[in-house]
């Protein structure tokens, strides 16, 4: 899990950002009075580039965050809906993805930092700033699906590249059945 919380260093997993253009994800909680609190973020291609290794350099995506502050807790509700794009995995050209959901974080105030589980997090005291892009990268990344394939068309044929497909189905042969399992077909009639 990855978080940033200024002035500390943590030694638990985190993203190698580039750490450009990355502050207007910073959530200064400190001076928010305790109630809800909203923000709207445009997440599109550079705020991609900042985070190194990443498979995702086309995106326009909105996300919403609604923040509310408790005493000494905050839960984070991310929605997150938009599109990225990203290589077809049968012709190698690019096609958009759609991406829609919703996470929870909740940040609880402690003496050491802590993660309880994937959605609650302890947090030192003395922070004031928590900065959003690493955990919303990640909601992202897991909100891809798994295969991403051009769909069919209406008439059921495949979207993908035409020559892509032509040279796939050239390379790719039918494996040769062994003569001795047509014996053993002839063995049941």
């Amino acid at each position: 899990m990855f978080i940033n919380l200024k002035n500390n260093n943590f030694a638990g997993f985190k993203f190698n950002t580039l750490d450009k253009n990355l502050r207007e994800y910073e959530i200064e909680y400190s001076g928010l009075k305790i109630g809800t609190h909203s923000w709207n973020f445009k997440v599109e291609d550079e705020f991609f580039d900042n985070f190194e290794y990443s498979e995702i350099h086309h995106a326009h995506l909105n996300v919403d965050v609604i923040m509310d502050k408790q005493e000494r807790l905050m839960i984070f509700d991310f929605n997150i809906s938009g599109f990225v794009s990203l290589p077809c995995d049968r012709c190698l050209d690019n096609m958009n993805v759609d991406i829609n959901g919703s996470k929870r974080l909740i940040f609880k105030l402690g003496k050491y930092y802590s993660e309880e589980t994937d959605e609650i997090i302890i947090i030192p005291e003395q922070n004031n700033i928590i900065d959003l892009s690493g955990f919303i990268y990640e909601f992202i990344t897991i909100m891809i699906p798994i295969r991403n394939v051009h769909p069919n068309d209406l008439n059921g044929n495949s979207k993908c590249n035409s020559e892509i497909l032509e040279k796939l189905k050239k390379h790719t042969s039918k494996p040769q059945l062994d003569p001795r399992w047509n014996k053993l077909k002839d063995l049941l009639n």
